[in-house]
């Protein structure tokens, strides 16, 4: 056995943005931590229980946030929850608060287990449920090989722009980019939709955009989703199948279609003959079922692992570069504060709209293995504005971001180095049989010293299973010069180029120095998370173990 000297390495902060002129190390996106352990009787969480009671409480006793702003506390009822998606955890939900409005007419106060009406939230059900049952091989087919009869149209006759039904593939419609009309006019919220009249209107309306082109909300994309869905599950409606696939296996107890099933919505009965496609807006639901749904997305037990992470990808820009949209996802690039540096953390989102006096927003931090979800109603007869709610939200994931950092520097993950608070972990010094690693590879970047030298070792999620408890781990190294500040070949990210725009490209040098340094890094992790072997893939058969 090789002996390696480690000598404290640093978890220092990333991604901080160029301006002033300092080195800040380039983390891999995604690259960051593992999902924070979530013991809800520790005392990190029952102080993040508290801190965040505290702050909803104070809004509504005050009515408004110091920094977000006002809400309408004295008509807007509301359920929140924050759920984690560790495997192991049959109770997911870790956060809840739950507010009843003074002029809310309801027979009982909002809890976990109130069922409200999501809206548009319906969209992201109708994109799982088709994964759910076909998986994602259909996502570059045309709509027309499911529903043929479109081909069979008169495509949008007496128009000068026909709708080119082939070219819209089942991505471009769960992805928001169909270029379809938002609303057909021939569907209501509470009932089946008839594929008939439905395409009756739809055949004789005019696109938007040409298909793939830019995002725009359709409800018209998601109810052909619907019908394609029933197309290809023989004998069963759209709502059978949401309750044989997603419903079912998901422990939705409180969840379903409007006019399919009797469940006591809050704030009265909803107008089931409002005109409406049900596979964009007729799902009714709590916070307990979206906690449940999120958290098993999140450990991967309700789809193929491989097939949750394509999903939970960015389709397409917007005109505002902190969001993307995914399929059907609204995906917020939330900018997170580590120290002295800046990280990204991506929130998959849907809001739900499009039902009077409702509103309900519903996302995953994969980052974090964290879902959240907010459902409202209010009295009055404007949608309530959930910003301020979801603001909250998005701060206490930047906390939850901090704990995972915290627990990382702490060394639950990583006993055999030294770390301290902050992300990634840094290589001060390694020596394999008296040879100085960190020396050799700074010489083969062309830099005069070790000490310019910032080697970096950032967690994937490549895990393997090695006996009864044994788990190894793989980290990718990262380098990079911190003195070059311009133009250095393995780039110093803070460097401001293209008329002052900060880069962070380590994603494409990873691997760029071959079999000359280290490129993966082995840690084996016990049931404990404490690291007991390390090993690099430079050094074949040889495990390096820590000297103390």
């Amino acid at each position: 056995m090789r002996l390696v000297t480690l000598i404290p390495f640093l978890a220092l902060p990333v991604l901080a943005l160029a301006g002033d002129g300092k080195y800040s190390p380039c983390p891999l996106l995604r690259g960051y931590f593992s999902p924070p352990t979530i013991n809800r009787t520790s005392s990190t969480f029952t102080n993040f229980s508290t801190i965040y009671t505290a702050e909803f409480d104070n809004l509504i006793a005050t009515g408004s946030h110091p920094v977000y702003g006002p809400i309408t506390s004295n008509t807007t009822s509301f359920s929140i929850i924050l759920s984690t998606g560790a495997a192991d955890n049959d109770d997911p939900v870790f956060f809840e608060y739950h507010y009843t409005a003074p002029g809310a007419e309801a027979p009982e106060p909002v809890s976990s287990d109130t069922v409200f009406p999501a809206g548009s939230l319906t969209q992201v059900l109708t994109v799982y449920a088709w994964l759910a049952t076909l998986g994602d091989d259909a996502m570059t087919m045309p709509i027309t090989h499911f529903l043929p009869e479109l081909l069979g149209s008169n495509l949008s006759a007496g128009s000068d722009f026909p709708i080119f039904w082939d070219d819209i593939t089942i991505g471009a419609l769960a992805g928001q980019t169909s270029g379809l009309n938002r609303d057909s006019g021939a569907c209501t919220l509470g009932a089946a939709c008839n594929w008939g009249d439905f395409l009756n209107v739809v055949k004789s309306q005019s696109p938007l955009f040409l298909p793939d082109t830019t995002p725009i909300n359709s409800n018209i994309a998601f109810q052909l989703l619907a019908f394609a869905l029933e197309h290809e599950v023989k004998n069963a409606s759209y709502a059978q199948i949401l309750q044989r696939n997603v419903f079912g296996p998901s422990n939705m107890t409180r969840s379903g279609l409007l006019g399919d099933v009797e469940l006591p919505t809050f704030g009265g009965k909803v107008d089931g003959k409002a005109d409406g496609e049900p596979g964009a807006l007729s799902f009714l639901t709590t916070t307990t079922d979206l906690g449940r749904w999120g958290a098993q997305l999140l450990a991967g037990t309700s789809l193929p692992p491989a097939l949750l992470r394509r999903w939970l990808q960015p389709a397409s820009d917007t005109s505002n570069r902190a969001n993307a949209v995914g399929r059907p996802w609204e995906i917020f690039h939330k900018p997170v504060e580590s120290g002295a540096g800046t990280l990204v953390i991506d929130a998959f989102t849907k809001n739900g709209m499009g039902i009077q006096h409702y509103a309900s927003y519903f996302g995953l931090t994969p980052d974090l293995g964290v879902a959240f979800a907010i459902l409202a109603h209010d009295t009055e007869g404007d949608t309530p504005d959930l910003n301020v709610h979801a603001d909250i939200l998005a701060e206490a994931i930047g906390d939850l971001a901090d704990v995972a950092a915290r627990q990382m520097a702490g060394g639950s993950d990583r006993a055999v180095l030294n770390v301290t608070d902050g992300l990634g972990i840094v290589v001060e010094e390694l020596v394999v049989d008296g040879a100085d690693v960190l020396a050799d590879i700074a010489g083969k970047m062309g830099l005069a010293k070790a000490e310019d030298l910032d080697m970096r070792l950032y967690p994937t999620n490549m895990l393997a299973t090695k006996g009864k408890g044994q788990q190894v781990r793989q980290f990718l190294a990262v380098y990079q010069d911190k003195t070059a500040l311009v133009d250095a070949v393995y780039q110093d990210k803070t460097a401001l180029v293209d008329a002052g725009t900060p880069t962070c490209i380590t994603w494409q040098g990873v691997g760029e120095l071959g079999n000359r340094a280290v490129e993966r890094v082995m840690f084996e992790v016990g049931d404990d998370r404490i690291a007991t072997r390390m090993w690099v893939d430079t050094v074949p058969g040889t495990v390096l173990s820590k000297e103390a």
